[in-house]
């Protein structure tokens, strides 16, 4: 078994690439649990060979922009070789909902997939941004997906259990991949059997301000108000936001950034999980040299 190693003191500036491993290693390790569907025999033998693998063949690191989104692509690209071995069958690719968010979605793509990667996007926030008026699964996705909480904070936006979370995530991300694939199947798409898909800008914009325009150009009610906030995160007993509530909540900017300040959340501005990590990494790099 493949244990946790014990981060030391590094003596080059430059990081070796055991040091990136041991940097990366929880990280690495929940991408494995994931890809392997949660068995761990087969994610210490994946982990295994990703460390084999990075510390063997060792990348070019100077070359590498976005170092978590290629530890995924190595990780995801050893796992299907795995299978590949294992079944001696070609395996699918992953569809876009598939990844913990947006960012690691598209950025942890091959190049060359993701003109299909953009469009599965565009179906993807035209799915919650409809579901939304009818089920909390669309907006748990629109929060997750999209806006970049995490599980715990979105039940405490919600003013539910964890648990109740995954399972609207896990349902939210079942239809959105049937979706994708055929939206004419689904009947809450309502008076309009036939939606026009979402247009999001071509590849190299920035997709999650994109992404966001859409689900903010979705809104409908009206704003919640100060009293109403309050009593839902500051009284005792009382239920969170209902359906609709919370549709308008998570396509709008101002209600959000208000129900983060009652609940001392990081602004919408500040949930880009991946970016956030990306830029510690660069300053953490520009303060070695």
């Amino acid at each position: 078994m493949l244990k946790s190693p014990k981060k030391v003191e590094s003596v080059h500036a430059q990081p070796t690439h055991v040091d990136l491993f041991v940097e990366h290693y929880d990280q690495l390790r929940r991408w494995a649990l994931q890809l392997s569907e949660h068995d761990p025999g087969r994610a210490e033998d994946l982990l295994h060979d990703f460390f084999l693998h990075f510390t063997t063949s060792k990348p070019d690191l100077d070359t590498i922009q976005n170092l978590a989104g290629y530890l995924y692509v190595v990780m995801r690209n050893l796992h299907l070789s795995q299978v590949r071995r294992a079944t001696r069958m070609p395996v699918r690719s992953l569809t876009v909902v598939e990844y913990d968010t947006v960012e690691l979605g598209f950025w942890a793509s091959d190049p060359r997939d993701r003109m299909r990667m953009q469009d599965e996007l565009a179906a993807v926030c035209q799915y919650a941004c409809i579901r939304k008026e009818s089920s909390k699964a669309g907006s748990v996705l629109i929060l997750r997906f999209f806006h970049g909480y995490y599980p715990d904070e979105i039940a405490k936006v919600m003013r539910v259990s964890r648990p109740a979370v995954k399972e609207r995530l896990r349902l939210a991300r079942a239809e959105a991949r049937a979706y994708v694939e055929d939206p004419n199947r689904f009947s809450f798409i309502g008076d309009n059997p036939h939606p026009p898909r979402f247009t999001i800008a071509p590849v190299g914009s920035d997709l999650r301000r994109e992404l966001r325009k859409a689900i903010f150009d979705s809104r409908q009610g009206q704003h919640a108000s100060a009293q109403m906030l309050n009593a839902f995160y500051e009284i005792e007993g009382v239920e969170g936001p209902d359906c609709r509530e919370l549709a308008h909540i998570v396509s709008c900017r101002r209600c959000l950034d208000g129900i983060n300040a009652l609940l001392d959340l990081p602004n919408l501005a500040r949930h880009r999980p991946l970016h956030n990590r990306l830029q510690r990494q660069r300053l953490t790099r520009m303060k070695q040299f």
